[in-house]
């Protein structure tokens, strides 16, 4: 009988070879793929809230929901997804979240899911922070219950929310609205590259690319520059 061939020393440390520089080109691509199927499902939802908020705004007189209301007596701390997810026109918590959100204090998936159910249950006298780190920021300028959308003229050119951070935080949470100009803490962002996920208010959604994910070299970037005076065509944060 013939004997049987083994693997010598050299040639099993060959193959250990070929197979880790073959995983060394191969990672790359796949953070690629990991990262773009983030921030693809991170756009959906973007989508999916600019929905709900038309929605909201066909029930309410053509009234966006305000970013933040505190009750008499501190008794109520309502924000803007509290609005959305009490009358029913958000029925899970996933499109609140980014795919991509760190596991910090505020970032764990299942506090914004316990706070969704509570809300469910107890409707706005449900008292919580939570929703004060959504990861996605409406427009402060426009969610404040006195704009109706028959008064945003260019609502194509409007931005009704963007992906968001809390910048004077290390944990990346999200923040519940951003505003027009540059802040220490409620801003702009992105956790999935340079592109931020970005909803208009007639409802498209498009993914704006930066040059930088500081605050400065946001605003200092269409769409997200505020423009020179109020009506100026390049601020797309205003009504004009």
């Amino acid at each position: 009988m013939k004997k049987q061939k083994q693997f010598t020393l050299i040639e099993l440390l060959v193959v250990i070879a070929i197979i880790a520089i073959l995983a060394s080109m191969l990672l790359p691509s796949l953070n690629k793929a990991r990262m773009k199927a983030r921030q693809i499902s991170c756009l959906n939802n973007v989508k999916q809230l600019a929905t709900c908020v038309i929605m909201y705004c066909g029930d309410s007189e053509g009234i966006y929901p305000r970013y933040y209301t505190a009750e008499s007596g501190g008794n109520g701390k309502i924000y803007w997804p509290n609005r959305l997810i009490v009358p029913g026109y958000l029925s899970s918590v996933s499109p609140l979240l980014c795919p991509s959100l760190k596991q910090g204090t505020y970032g764990m998936p299942e506090t914004f899911r316990r706070e969704f159910n509570n809300v469910k249950k107890k409707g706005y006298a449900q008292n919580t922070y939570t929703f004060n780190y959504v990861t996605y920021g409406c427009n402060y300028h426009l969610f404040n219950e006195k704009t109706k959308d028959s008064k945003v003229k260019k609502p194509s050119a409007t931005i009704m929310m963007t992906e968001s951070v809390r910048t004077d935080q290390t944990d990346e949470r999200g923040a519940s609205y951003v505003t027009r100009a540059e802040r220490k803490d409620y801003n702009p962002y992105s956790r999935h590259g340079n592109n931020i996920n970005t909803a208009w208010m007639d409802g498209h959604v498009t993914a704006p690319n930066v040059p930088s994910l500081s605050a400065e070299a946001i605003y200092n970037t269409q769409p997200y520059s505020k423009g020179g005076t109020t009506g100026d065509p390049d601020d797309h944060w205003d009504i004009y």
